[in-house]
C-alpha cells in the first residue's frame, strides 16, 4: 500500500525544492533523509512502499520508504506546523521527481492507494487520483 501526503500550499518553494536535493541541507532543515510525519498511525503501508507527494494542486515527487516509526508529536515546515501524535516515514533518499504531470488537490491527513502512480499511464494514475477524490 503506497501513501499520498500533502505539503501545504503556504510552504516556501524553496524549502520544498530541497526535498529533491542530497542533504544534509545547511541548517538542518528539511531532514535528510526525508522524513515525513503523519496525524495518525499506519495500516497495510509497509516498508518499500512509495510515498507521493502533493503541492499546490499536483503530485510533484515520489520517494520509496526505509522506516516507518512512531512519532509522539512534531513540527513541520518552515512555519513549524504541528503534526499531531502518529507515525513517521523516512525515505531512502530525496524525492524523485515524478515522470508524468498529475493533477491532485492538497487535503488533511494521508491517503493511501495500492497503485503505483509513477509507474502507470498517466490516463490510470489520474483515474486512481479521481478514485481516492482527490
Amino acid at each position: 500500500m503506497n501513501i499520498l501526503r500533502t505539503i501545504k500550499k503556504e510552504e516556501n518553494p524553496e524549502w520544498v525544492a530541497l526535498f529533491f536535493k542530497q542533504g544534509p541541507h545547511i541548517g538542518g532543515t528539511p531532514n535528510y533523509p526525508p522524513n515525513f510525519p503523519l496525524p495518525g498511525h499506519l495500516r497495510g503501508v509497509k516498508i518499500g512502499a512509495f510515498l507521493y507527494v502533493v503541492f499546490r494542486w499536483q503530485i510533484i515527487g515520489y520517494g520509496q520508504v526505509a522506516q516507518i516509526r512512531p512519532h509522539y508529536g512534531n513540527r513541520v515546515g518552515t512555519p513549524n506546523y504541528q503534526v499531531r501524535v502518529g507515525d513517521e516515514l523516512v525515505l531512502i533518499g530525496p524525492l524523485i521527481r515524478m515522470p508524468v504531470a498529475l493533477r491532485c488537490r492538497g487535503f488533511q491527513g494521508f491517503r493511501t492507494t495500492s497503485v503505483d502512480l509513477h509507474l502507470v499511464a498517466q490516463t490510470a494514475a489520474q483515474a486512481e487520483i479521481t478514485r481516492l477524490g482527490l
